[in-house]
């Protein structure tokens, strides 16, 4: 479904970037909803918290315009509105764990009552992108309160939709990750492993490195020999873990893995993945990103992920998982031999997705819901 031009000239697309600066990851899901967006109406960016580079990822169109500060965004929503234009104010995407504290919830719910405001002359909010792991009552509260207002709320996954509705929590349905829009290449001819690339969160909770370090080792067991191993570096946290790892795979195993640190070119590290046979990970945006690029990925898996758990549900491609606190053989020769992940399906439903949040019943008037 797509917009005539005269249809989405009528529309006015808000955000403010605010996010993780250091993860590469959010940059990509952040500039990939900037290119779906791009398409339906003109977008207004709040960039006042926002490094200069990362604008530059985000690869705004020539058209759009970035304001300094909440205020001036909320003028500029005001404006538009007066001018007999559709508003759309879209919150950021990305992955939420845990339960909010009490200060957090009464900033948040009071926040809401001017949404309700805004909401009351016709500003459409909407939610793309976003997964919850697992989350607090208060937190369910606050969310119950946010739905109310809500034009559009697509979680990502199909347990994140789950876990909502287990707290009488109301979605408009799940889309797929935002970096399935770059999912547009067909599988190139697979071989032997002869390049494999790890990238690995080890922090999430004691005793996880070790976890990591002997699920590399189990996956290395069962390639060549001669396999060429290298590192991957996409979120800075992630350094000191790597560089750990490789030292225990030089000292141990007598694997020399170089390792790549890429945080601000999604398309430098496109160019590094297309380069490898096989990814093995625990980081989502690397699996998603390393896929785009038609490599062959597999994901290692804790108590601690559940967003790829439920991304690969949602899919049905449980077959490239691998439960690191107990690593079956099996599963891992499975997983070594699946299919790729094709994600141009994901892709499609995705942008049909997001066109049908500006074609969604009700009017700019009416603050109706997807």
């Amino acid at each position: 479904m797509k917009q005539t031009p005269g249809v989405a000239a009528q529309n006015a697309i808000f955000l403010v970037l605010k996010t993780q600066f250091e993860n590469i990851g959010d940059a990509l899901i952040n500039r990939e909803l900037v290119q779906l967006l791009r398409a339906h109406g003109r977008i207004w960016v709040d960039t006042s918290a926002t490094p200069r580079w990362f604008i530059e990822i985000l690869e705004l169109p020539d058209d759009a315009r970035c304001v300094d500060g909440n205020g001036r965004l909320l003028l500029a929503m005001l404006r538009e509105r007066l001018r007999g234009r559709r508003v759309y104010f879209f919150f950021l995407p990305g992955g939420f764990v845990g339960e909010i504290s009490p200060g957090q919830f009464v900033r948040r719910t009071l926040l809401l009552g001017l949404f309700q405001l805004l909401r009351g002359v016709g500003v459409k909010f909407c939610h793309l992108g976003v997964s919850y792991e697992w989350i607090g009552r208060r937190h369910a509260v606050y969310l119950r309160l946010k739905q109310s207002l809500m034009h559009a709320f697509c979680v990502r996954d199909v347990r994140s939709s789950r876990l909502l509705q287990s707290f009488h929590v109301q979605t408009t349905g799940v889309l797929p990750d935002l970096a399935f829009n770059l999912a547009d290449r067909a599988d190139r001819p697979r071989g032997e492993v002869r390049r494999v690339c790890f990238s690995f969160r080890t922090d999430q909770h004691p005793g996880q490195f070790e976890r990591v370090h002997a699920a590399v080792r189990q996956v290395l067991d069962r390639l060549p020999a001669d396999v060429g191993c290298q590192l991957a570096v996409q979120v800075e946290n992630d350094r000191p873990g790597m560089d750990r790892l490789a030292a225990l795979l030089a000292a141990d195993a007598g694997v020399e893995a170089r390792v790549v640190q890429e945080t601000r070119d999604i398309e430098l590290l496109q160019e590094h993945y297309t380069g490898m046979d096989l990814i093995v990970s625990n980081r989502l945006h690397v699996l998603l990103l390393a896929a785009s690029a038609g490599c062959h990925v597999v994901a290692c898996i804790d108590d601690r992920n559940e967003k790829i758990l439920g991304l690969l549900e949602s899919m049905g491609r449980e077959d490239l998982l691998l439960d690191m606190t107990h690593m079956d053989p099996v599963a891992i020769e499975r997983a070594l031999a699946a299919p790729r992940l094709d994600g141009r399906t994901e892709r499609n439903k995705l942008r049909e997705g997001v066109a049908r949040v500006f074609h969604a019943t009700g009017t700019a008037d009416d603050g109706g819901s997807a």
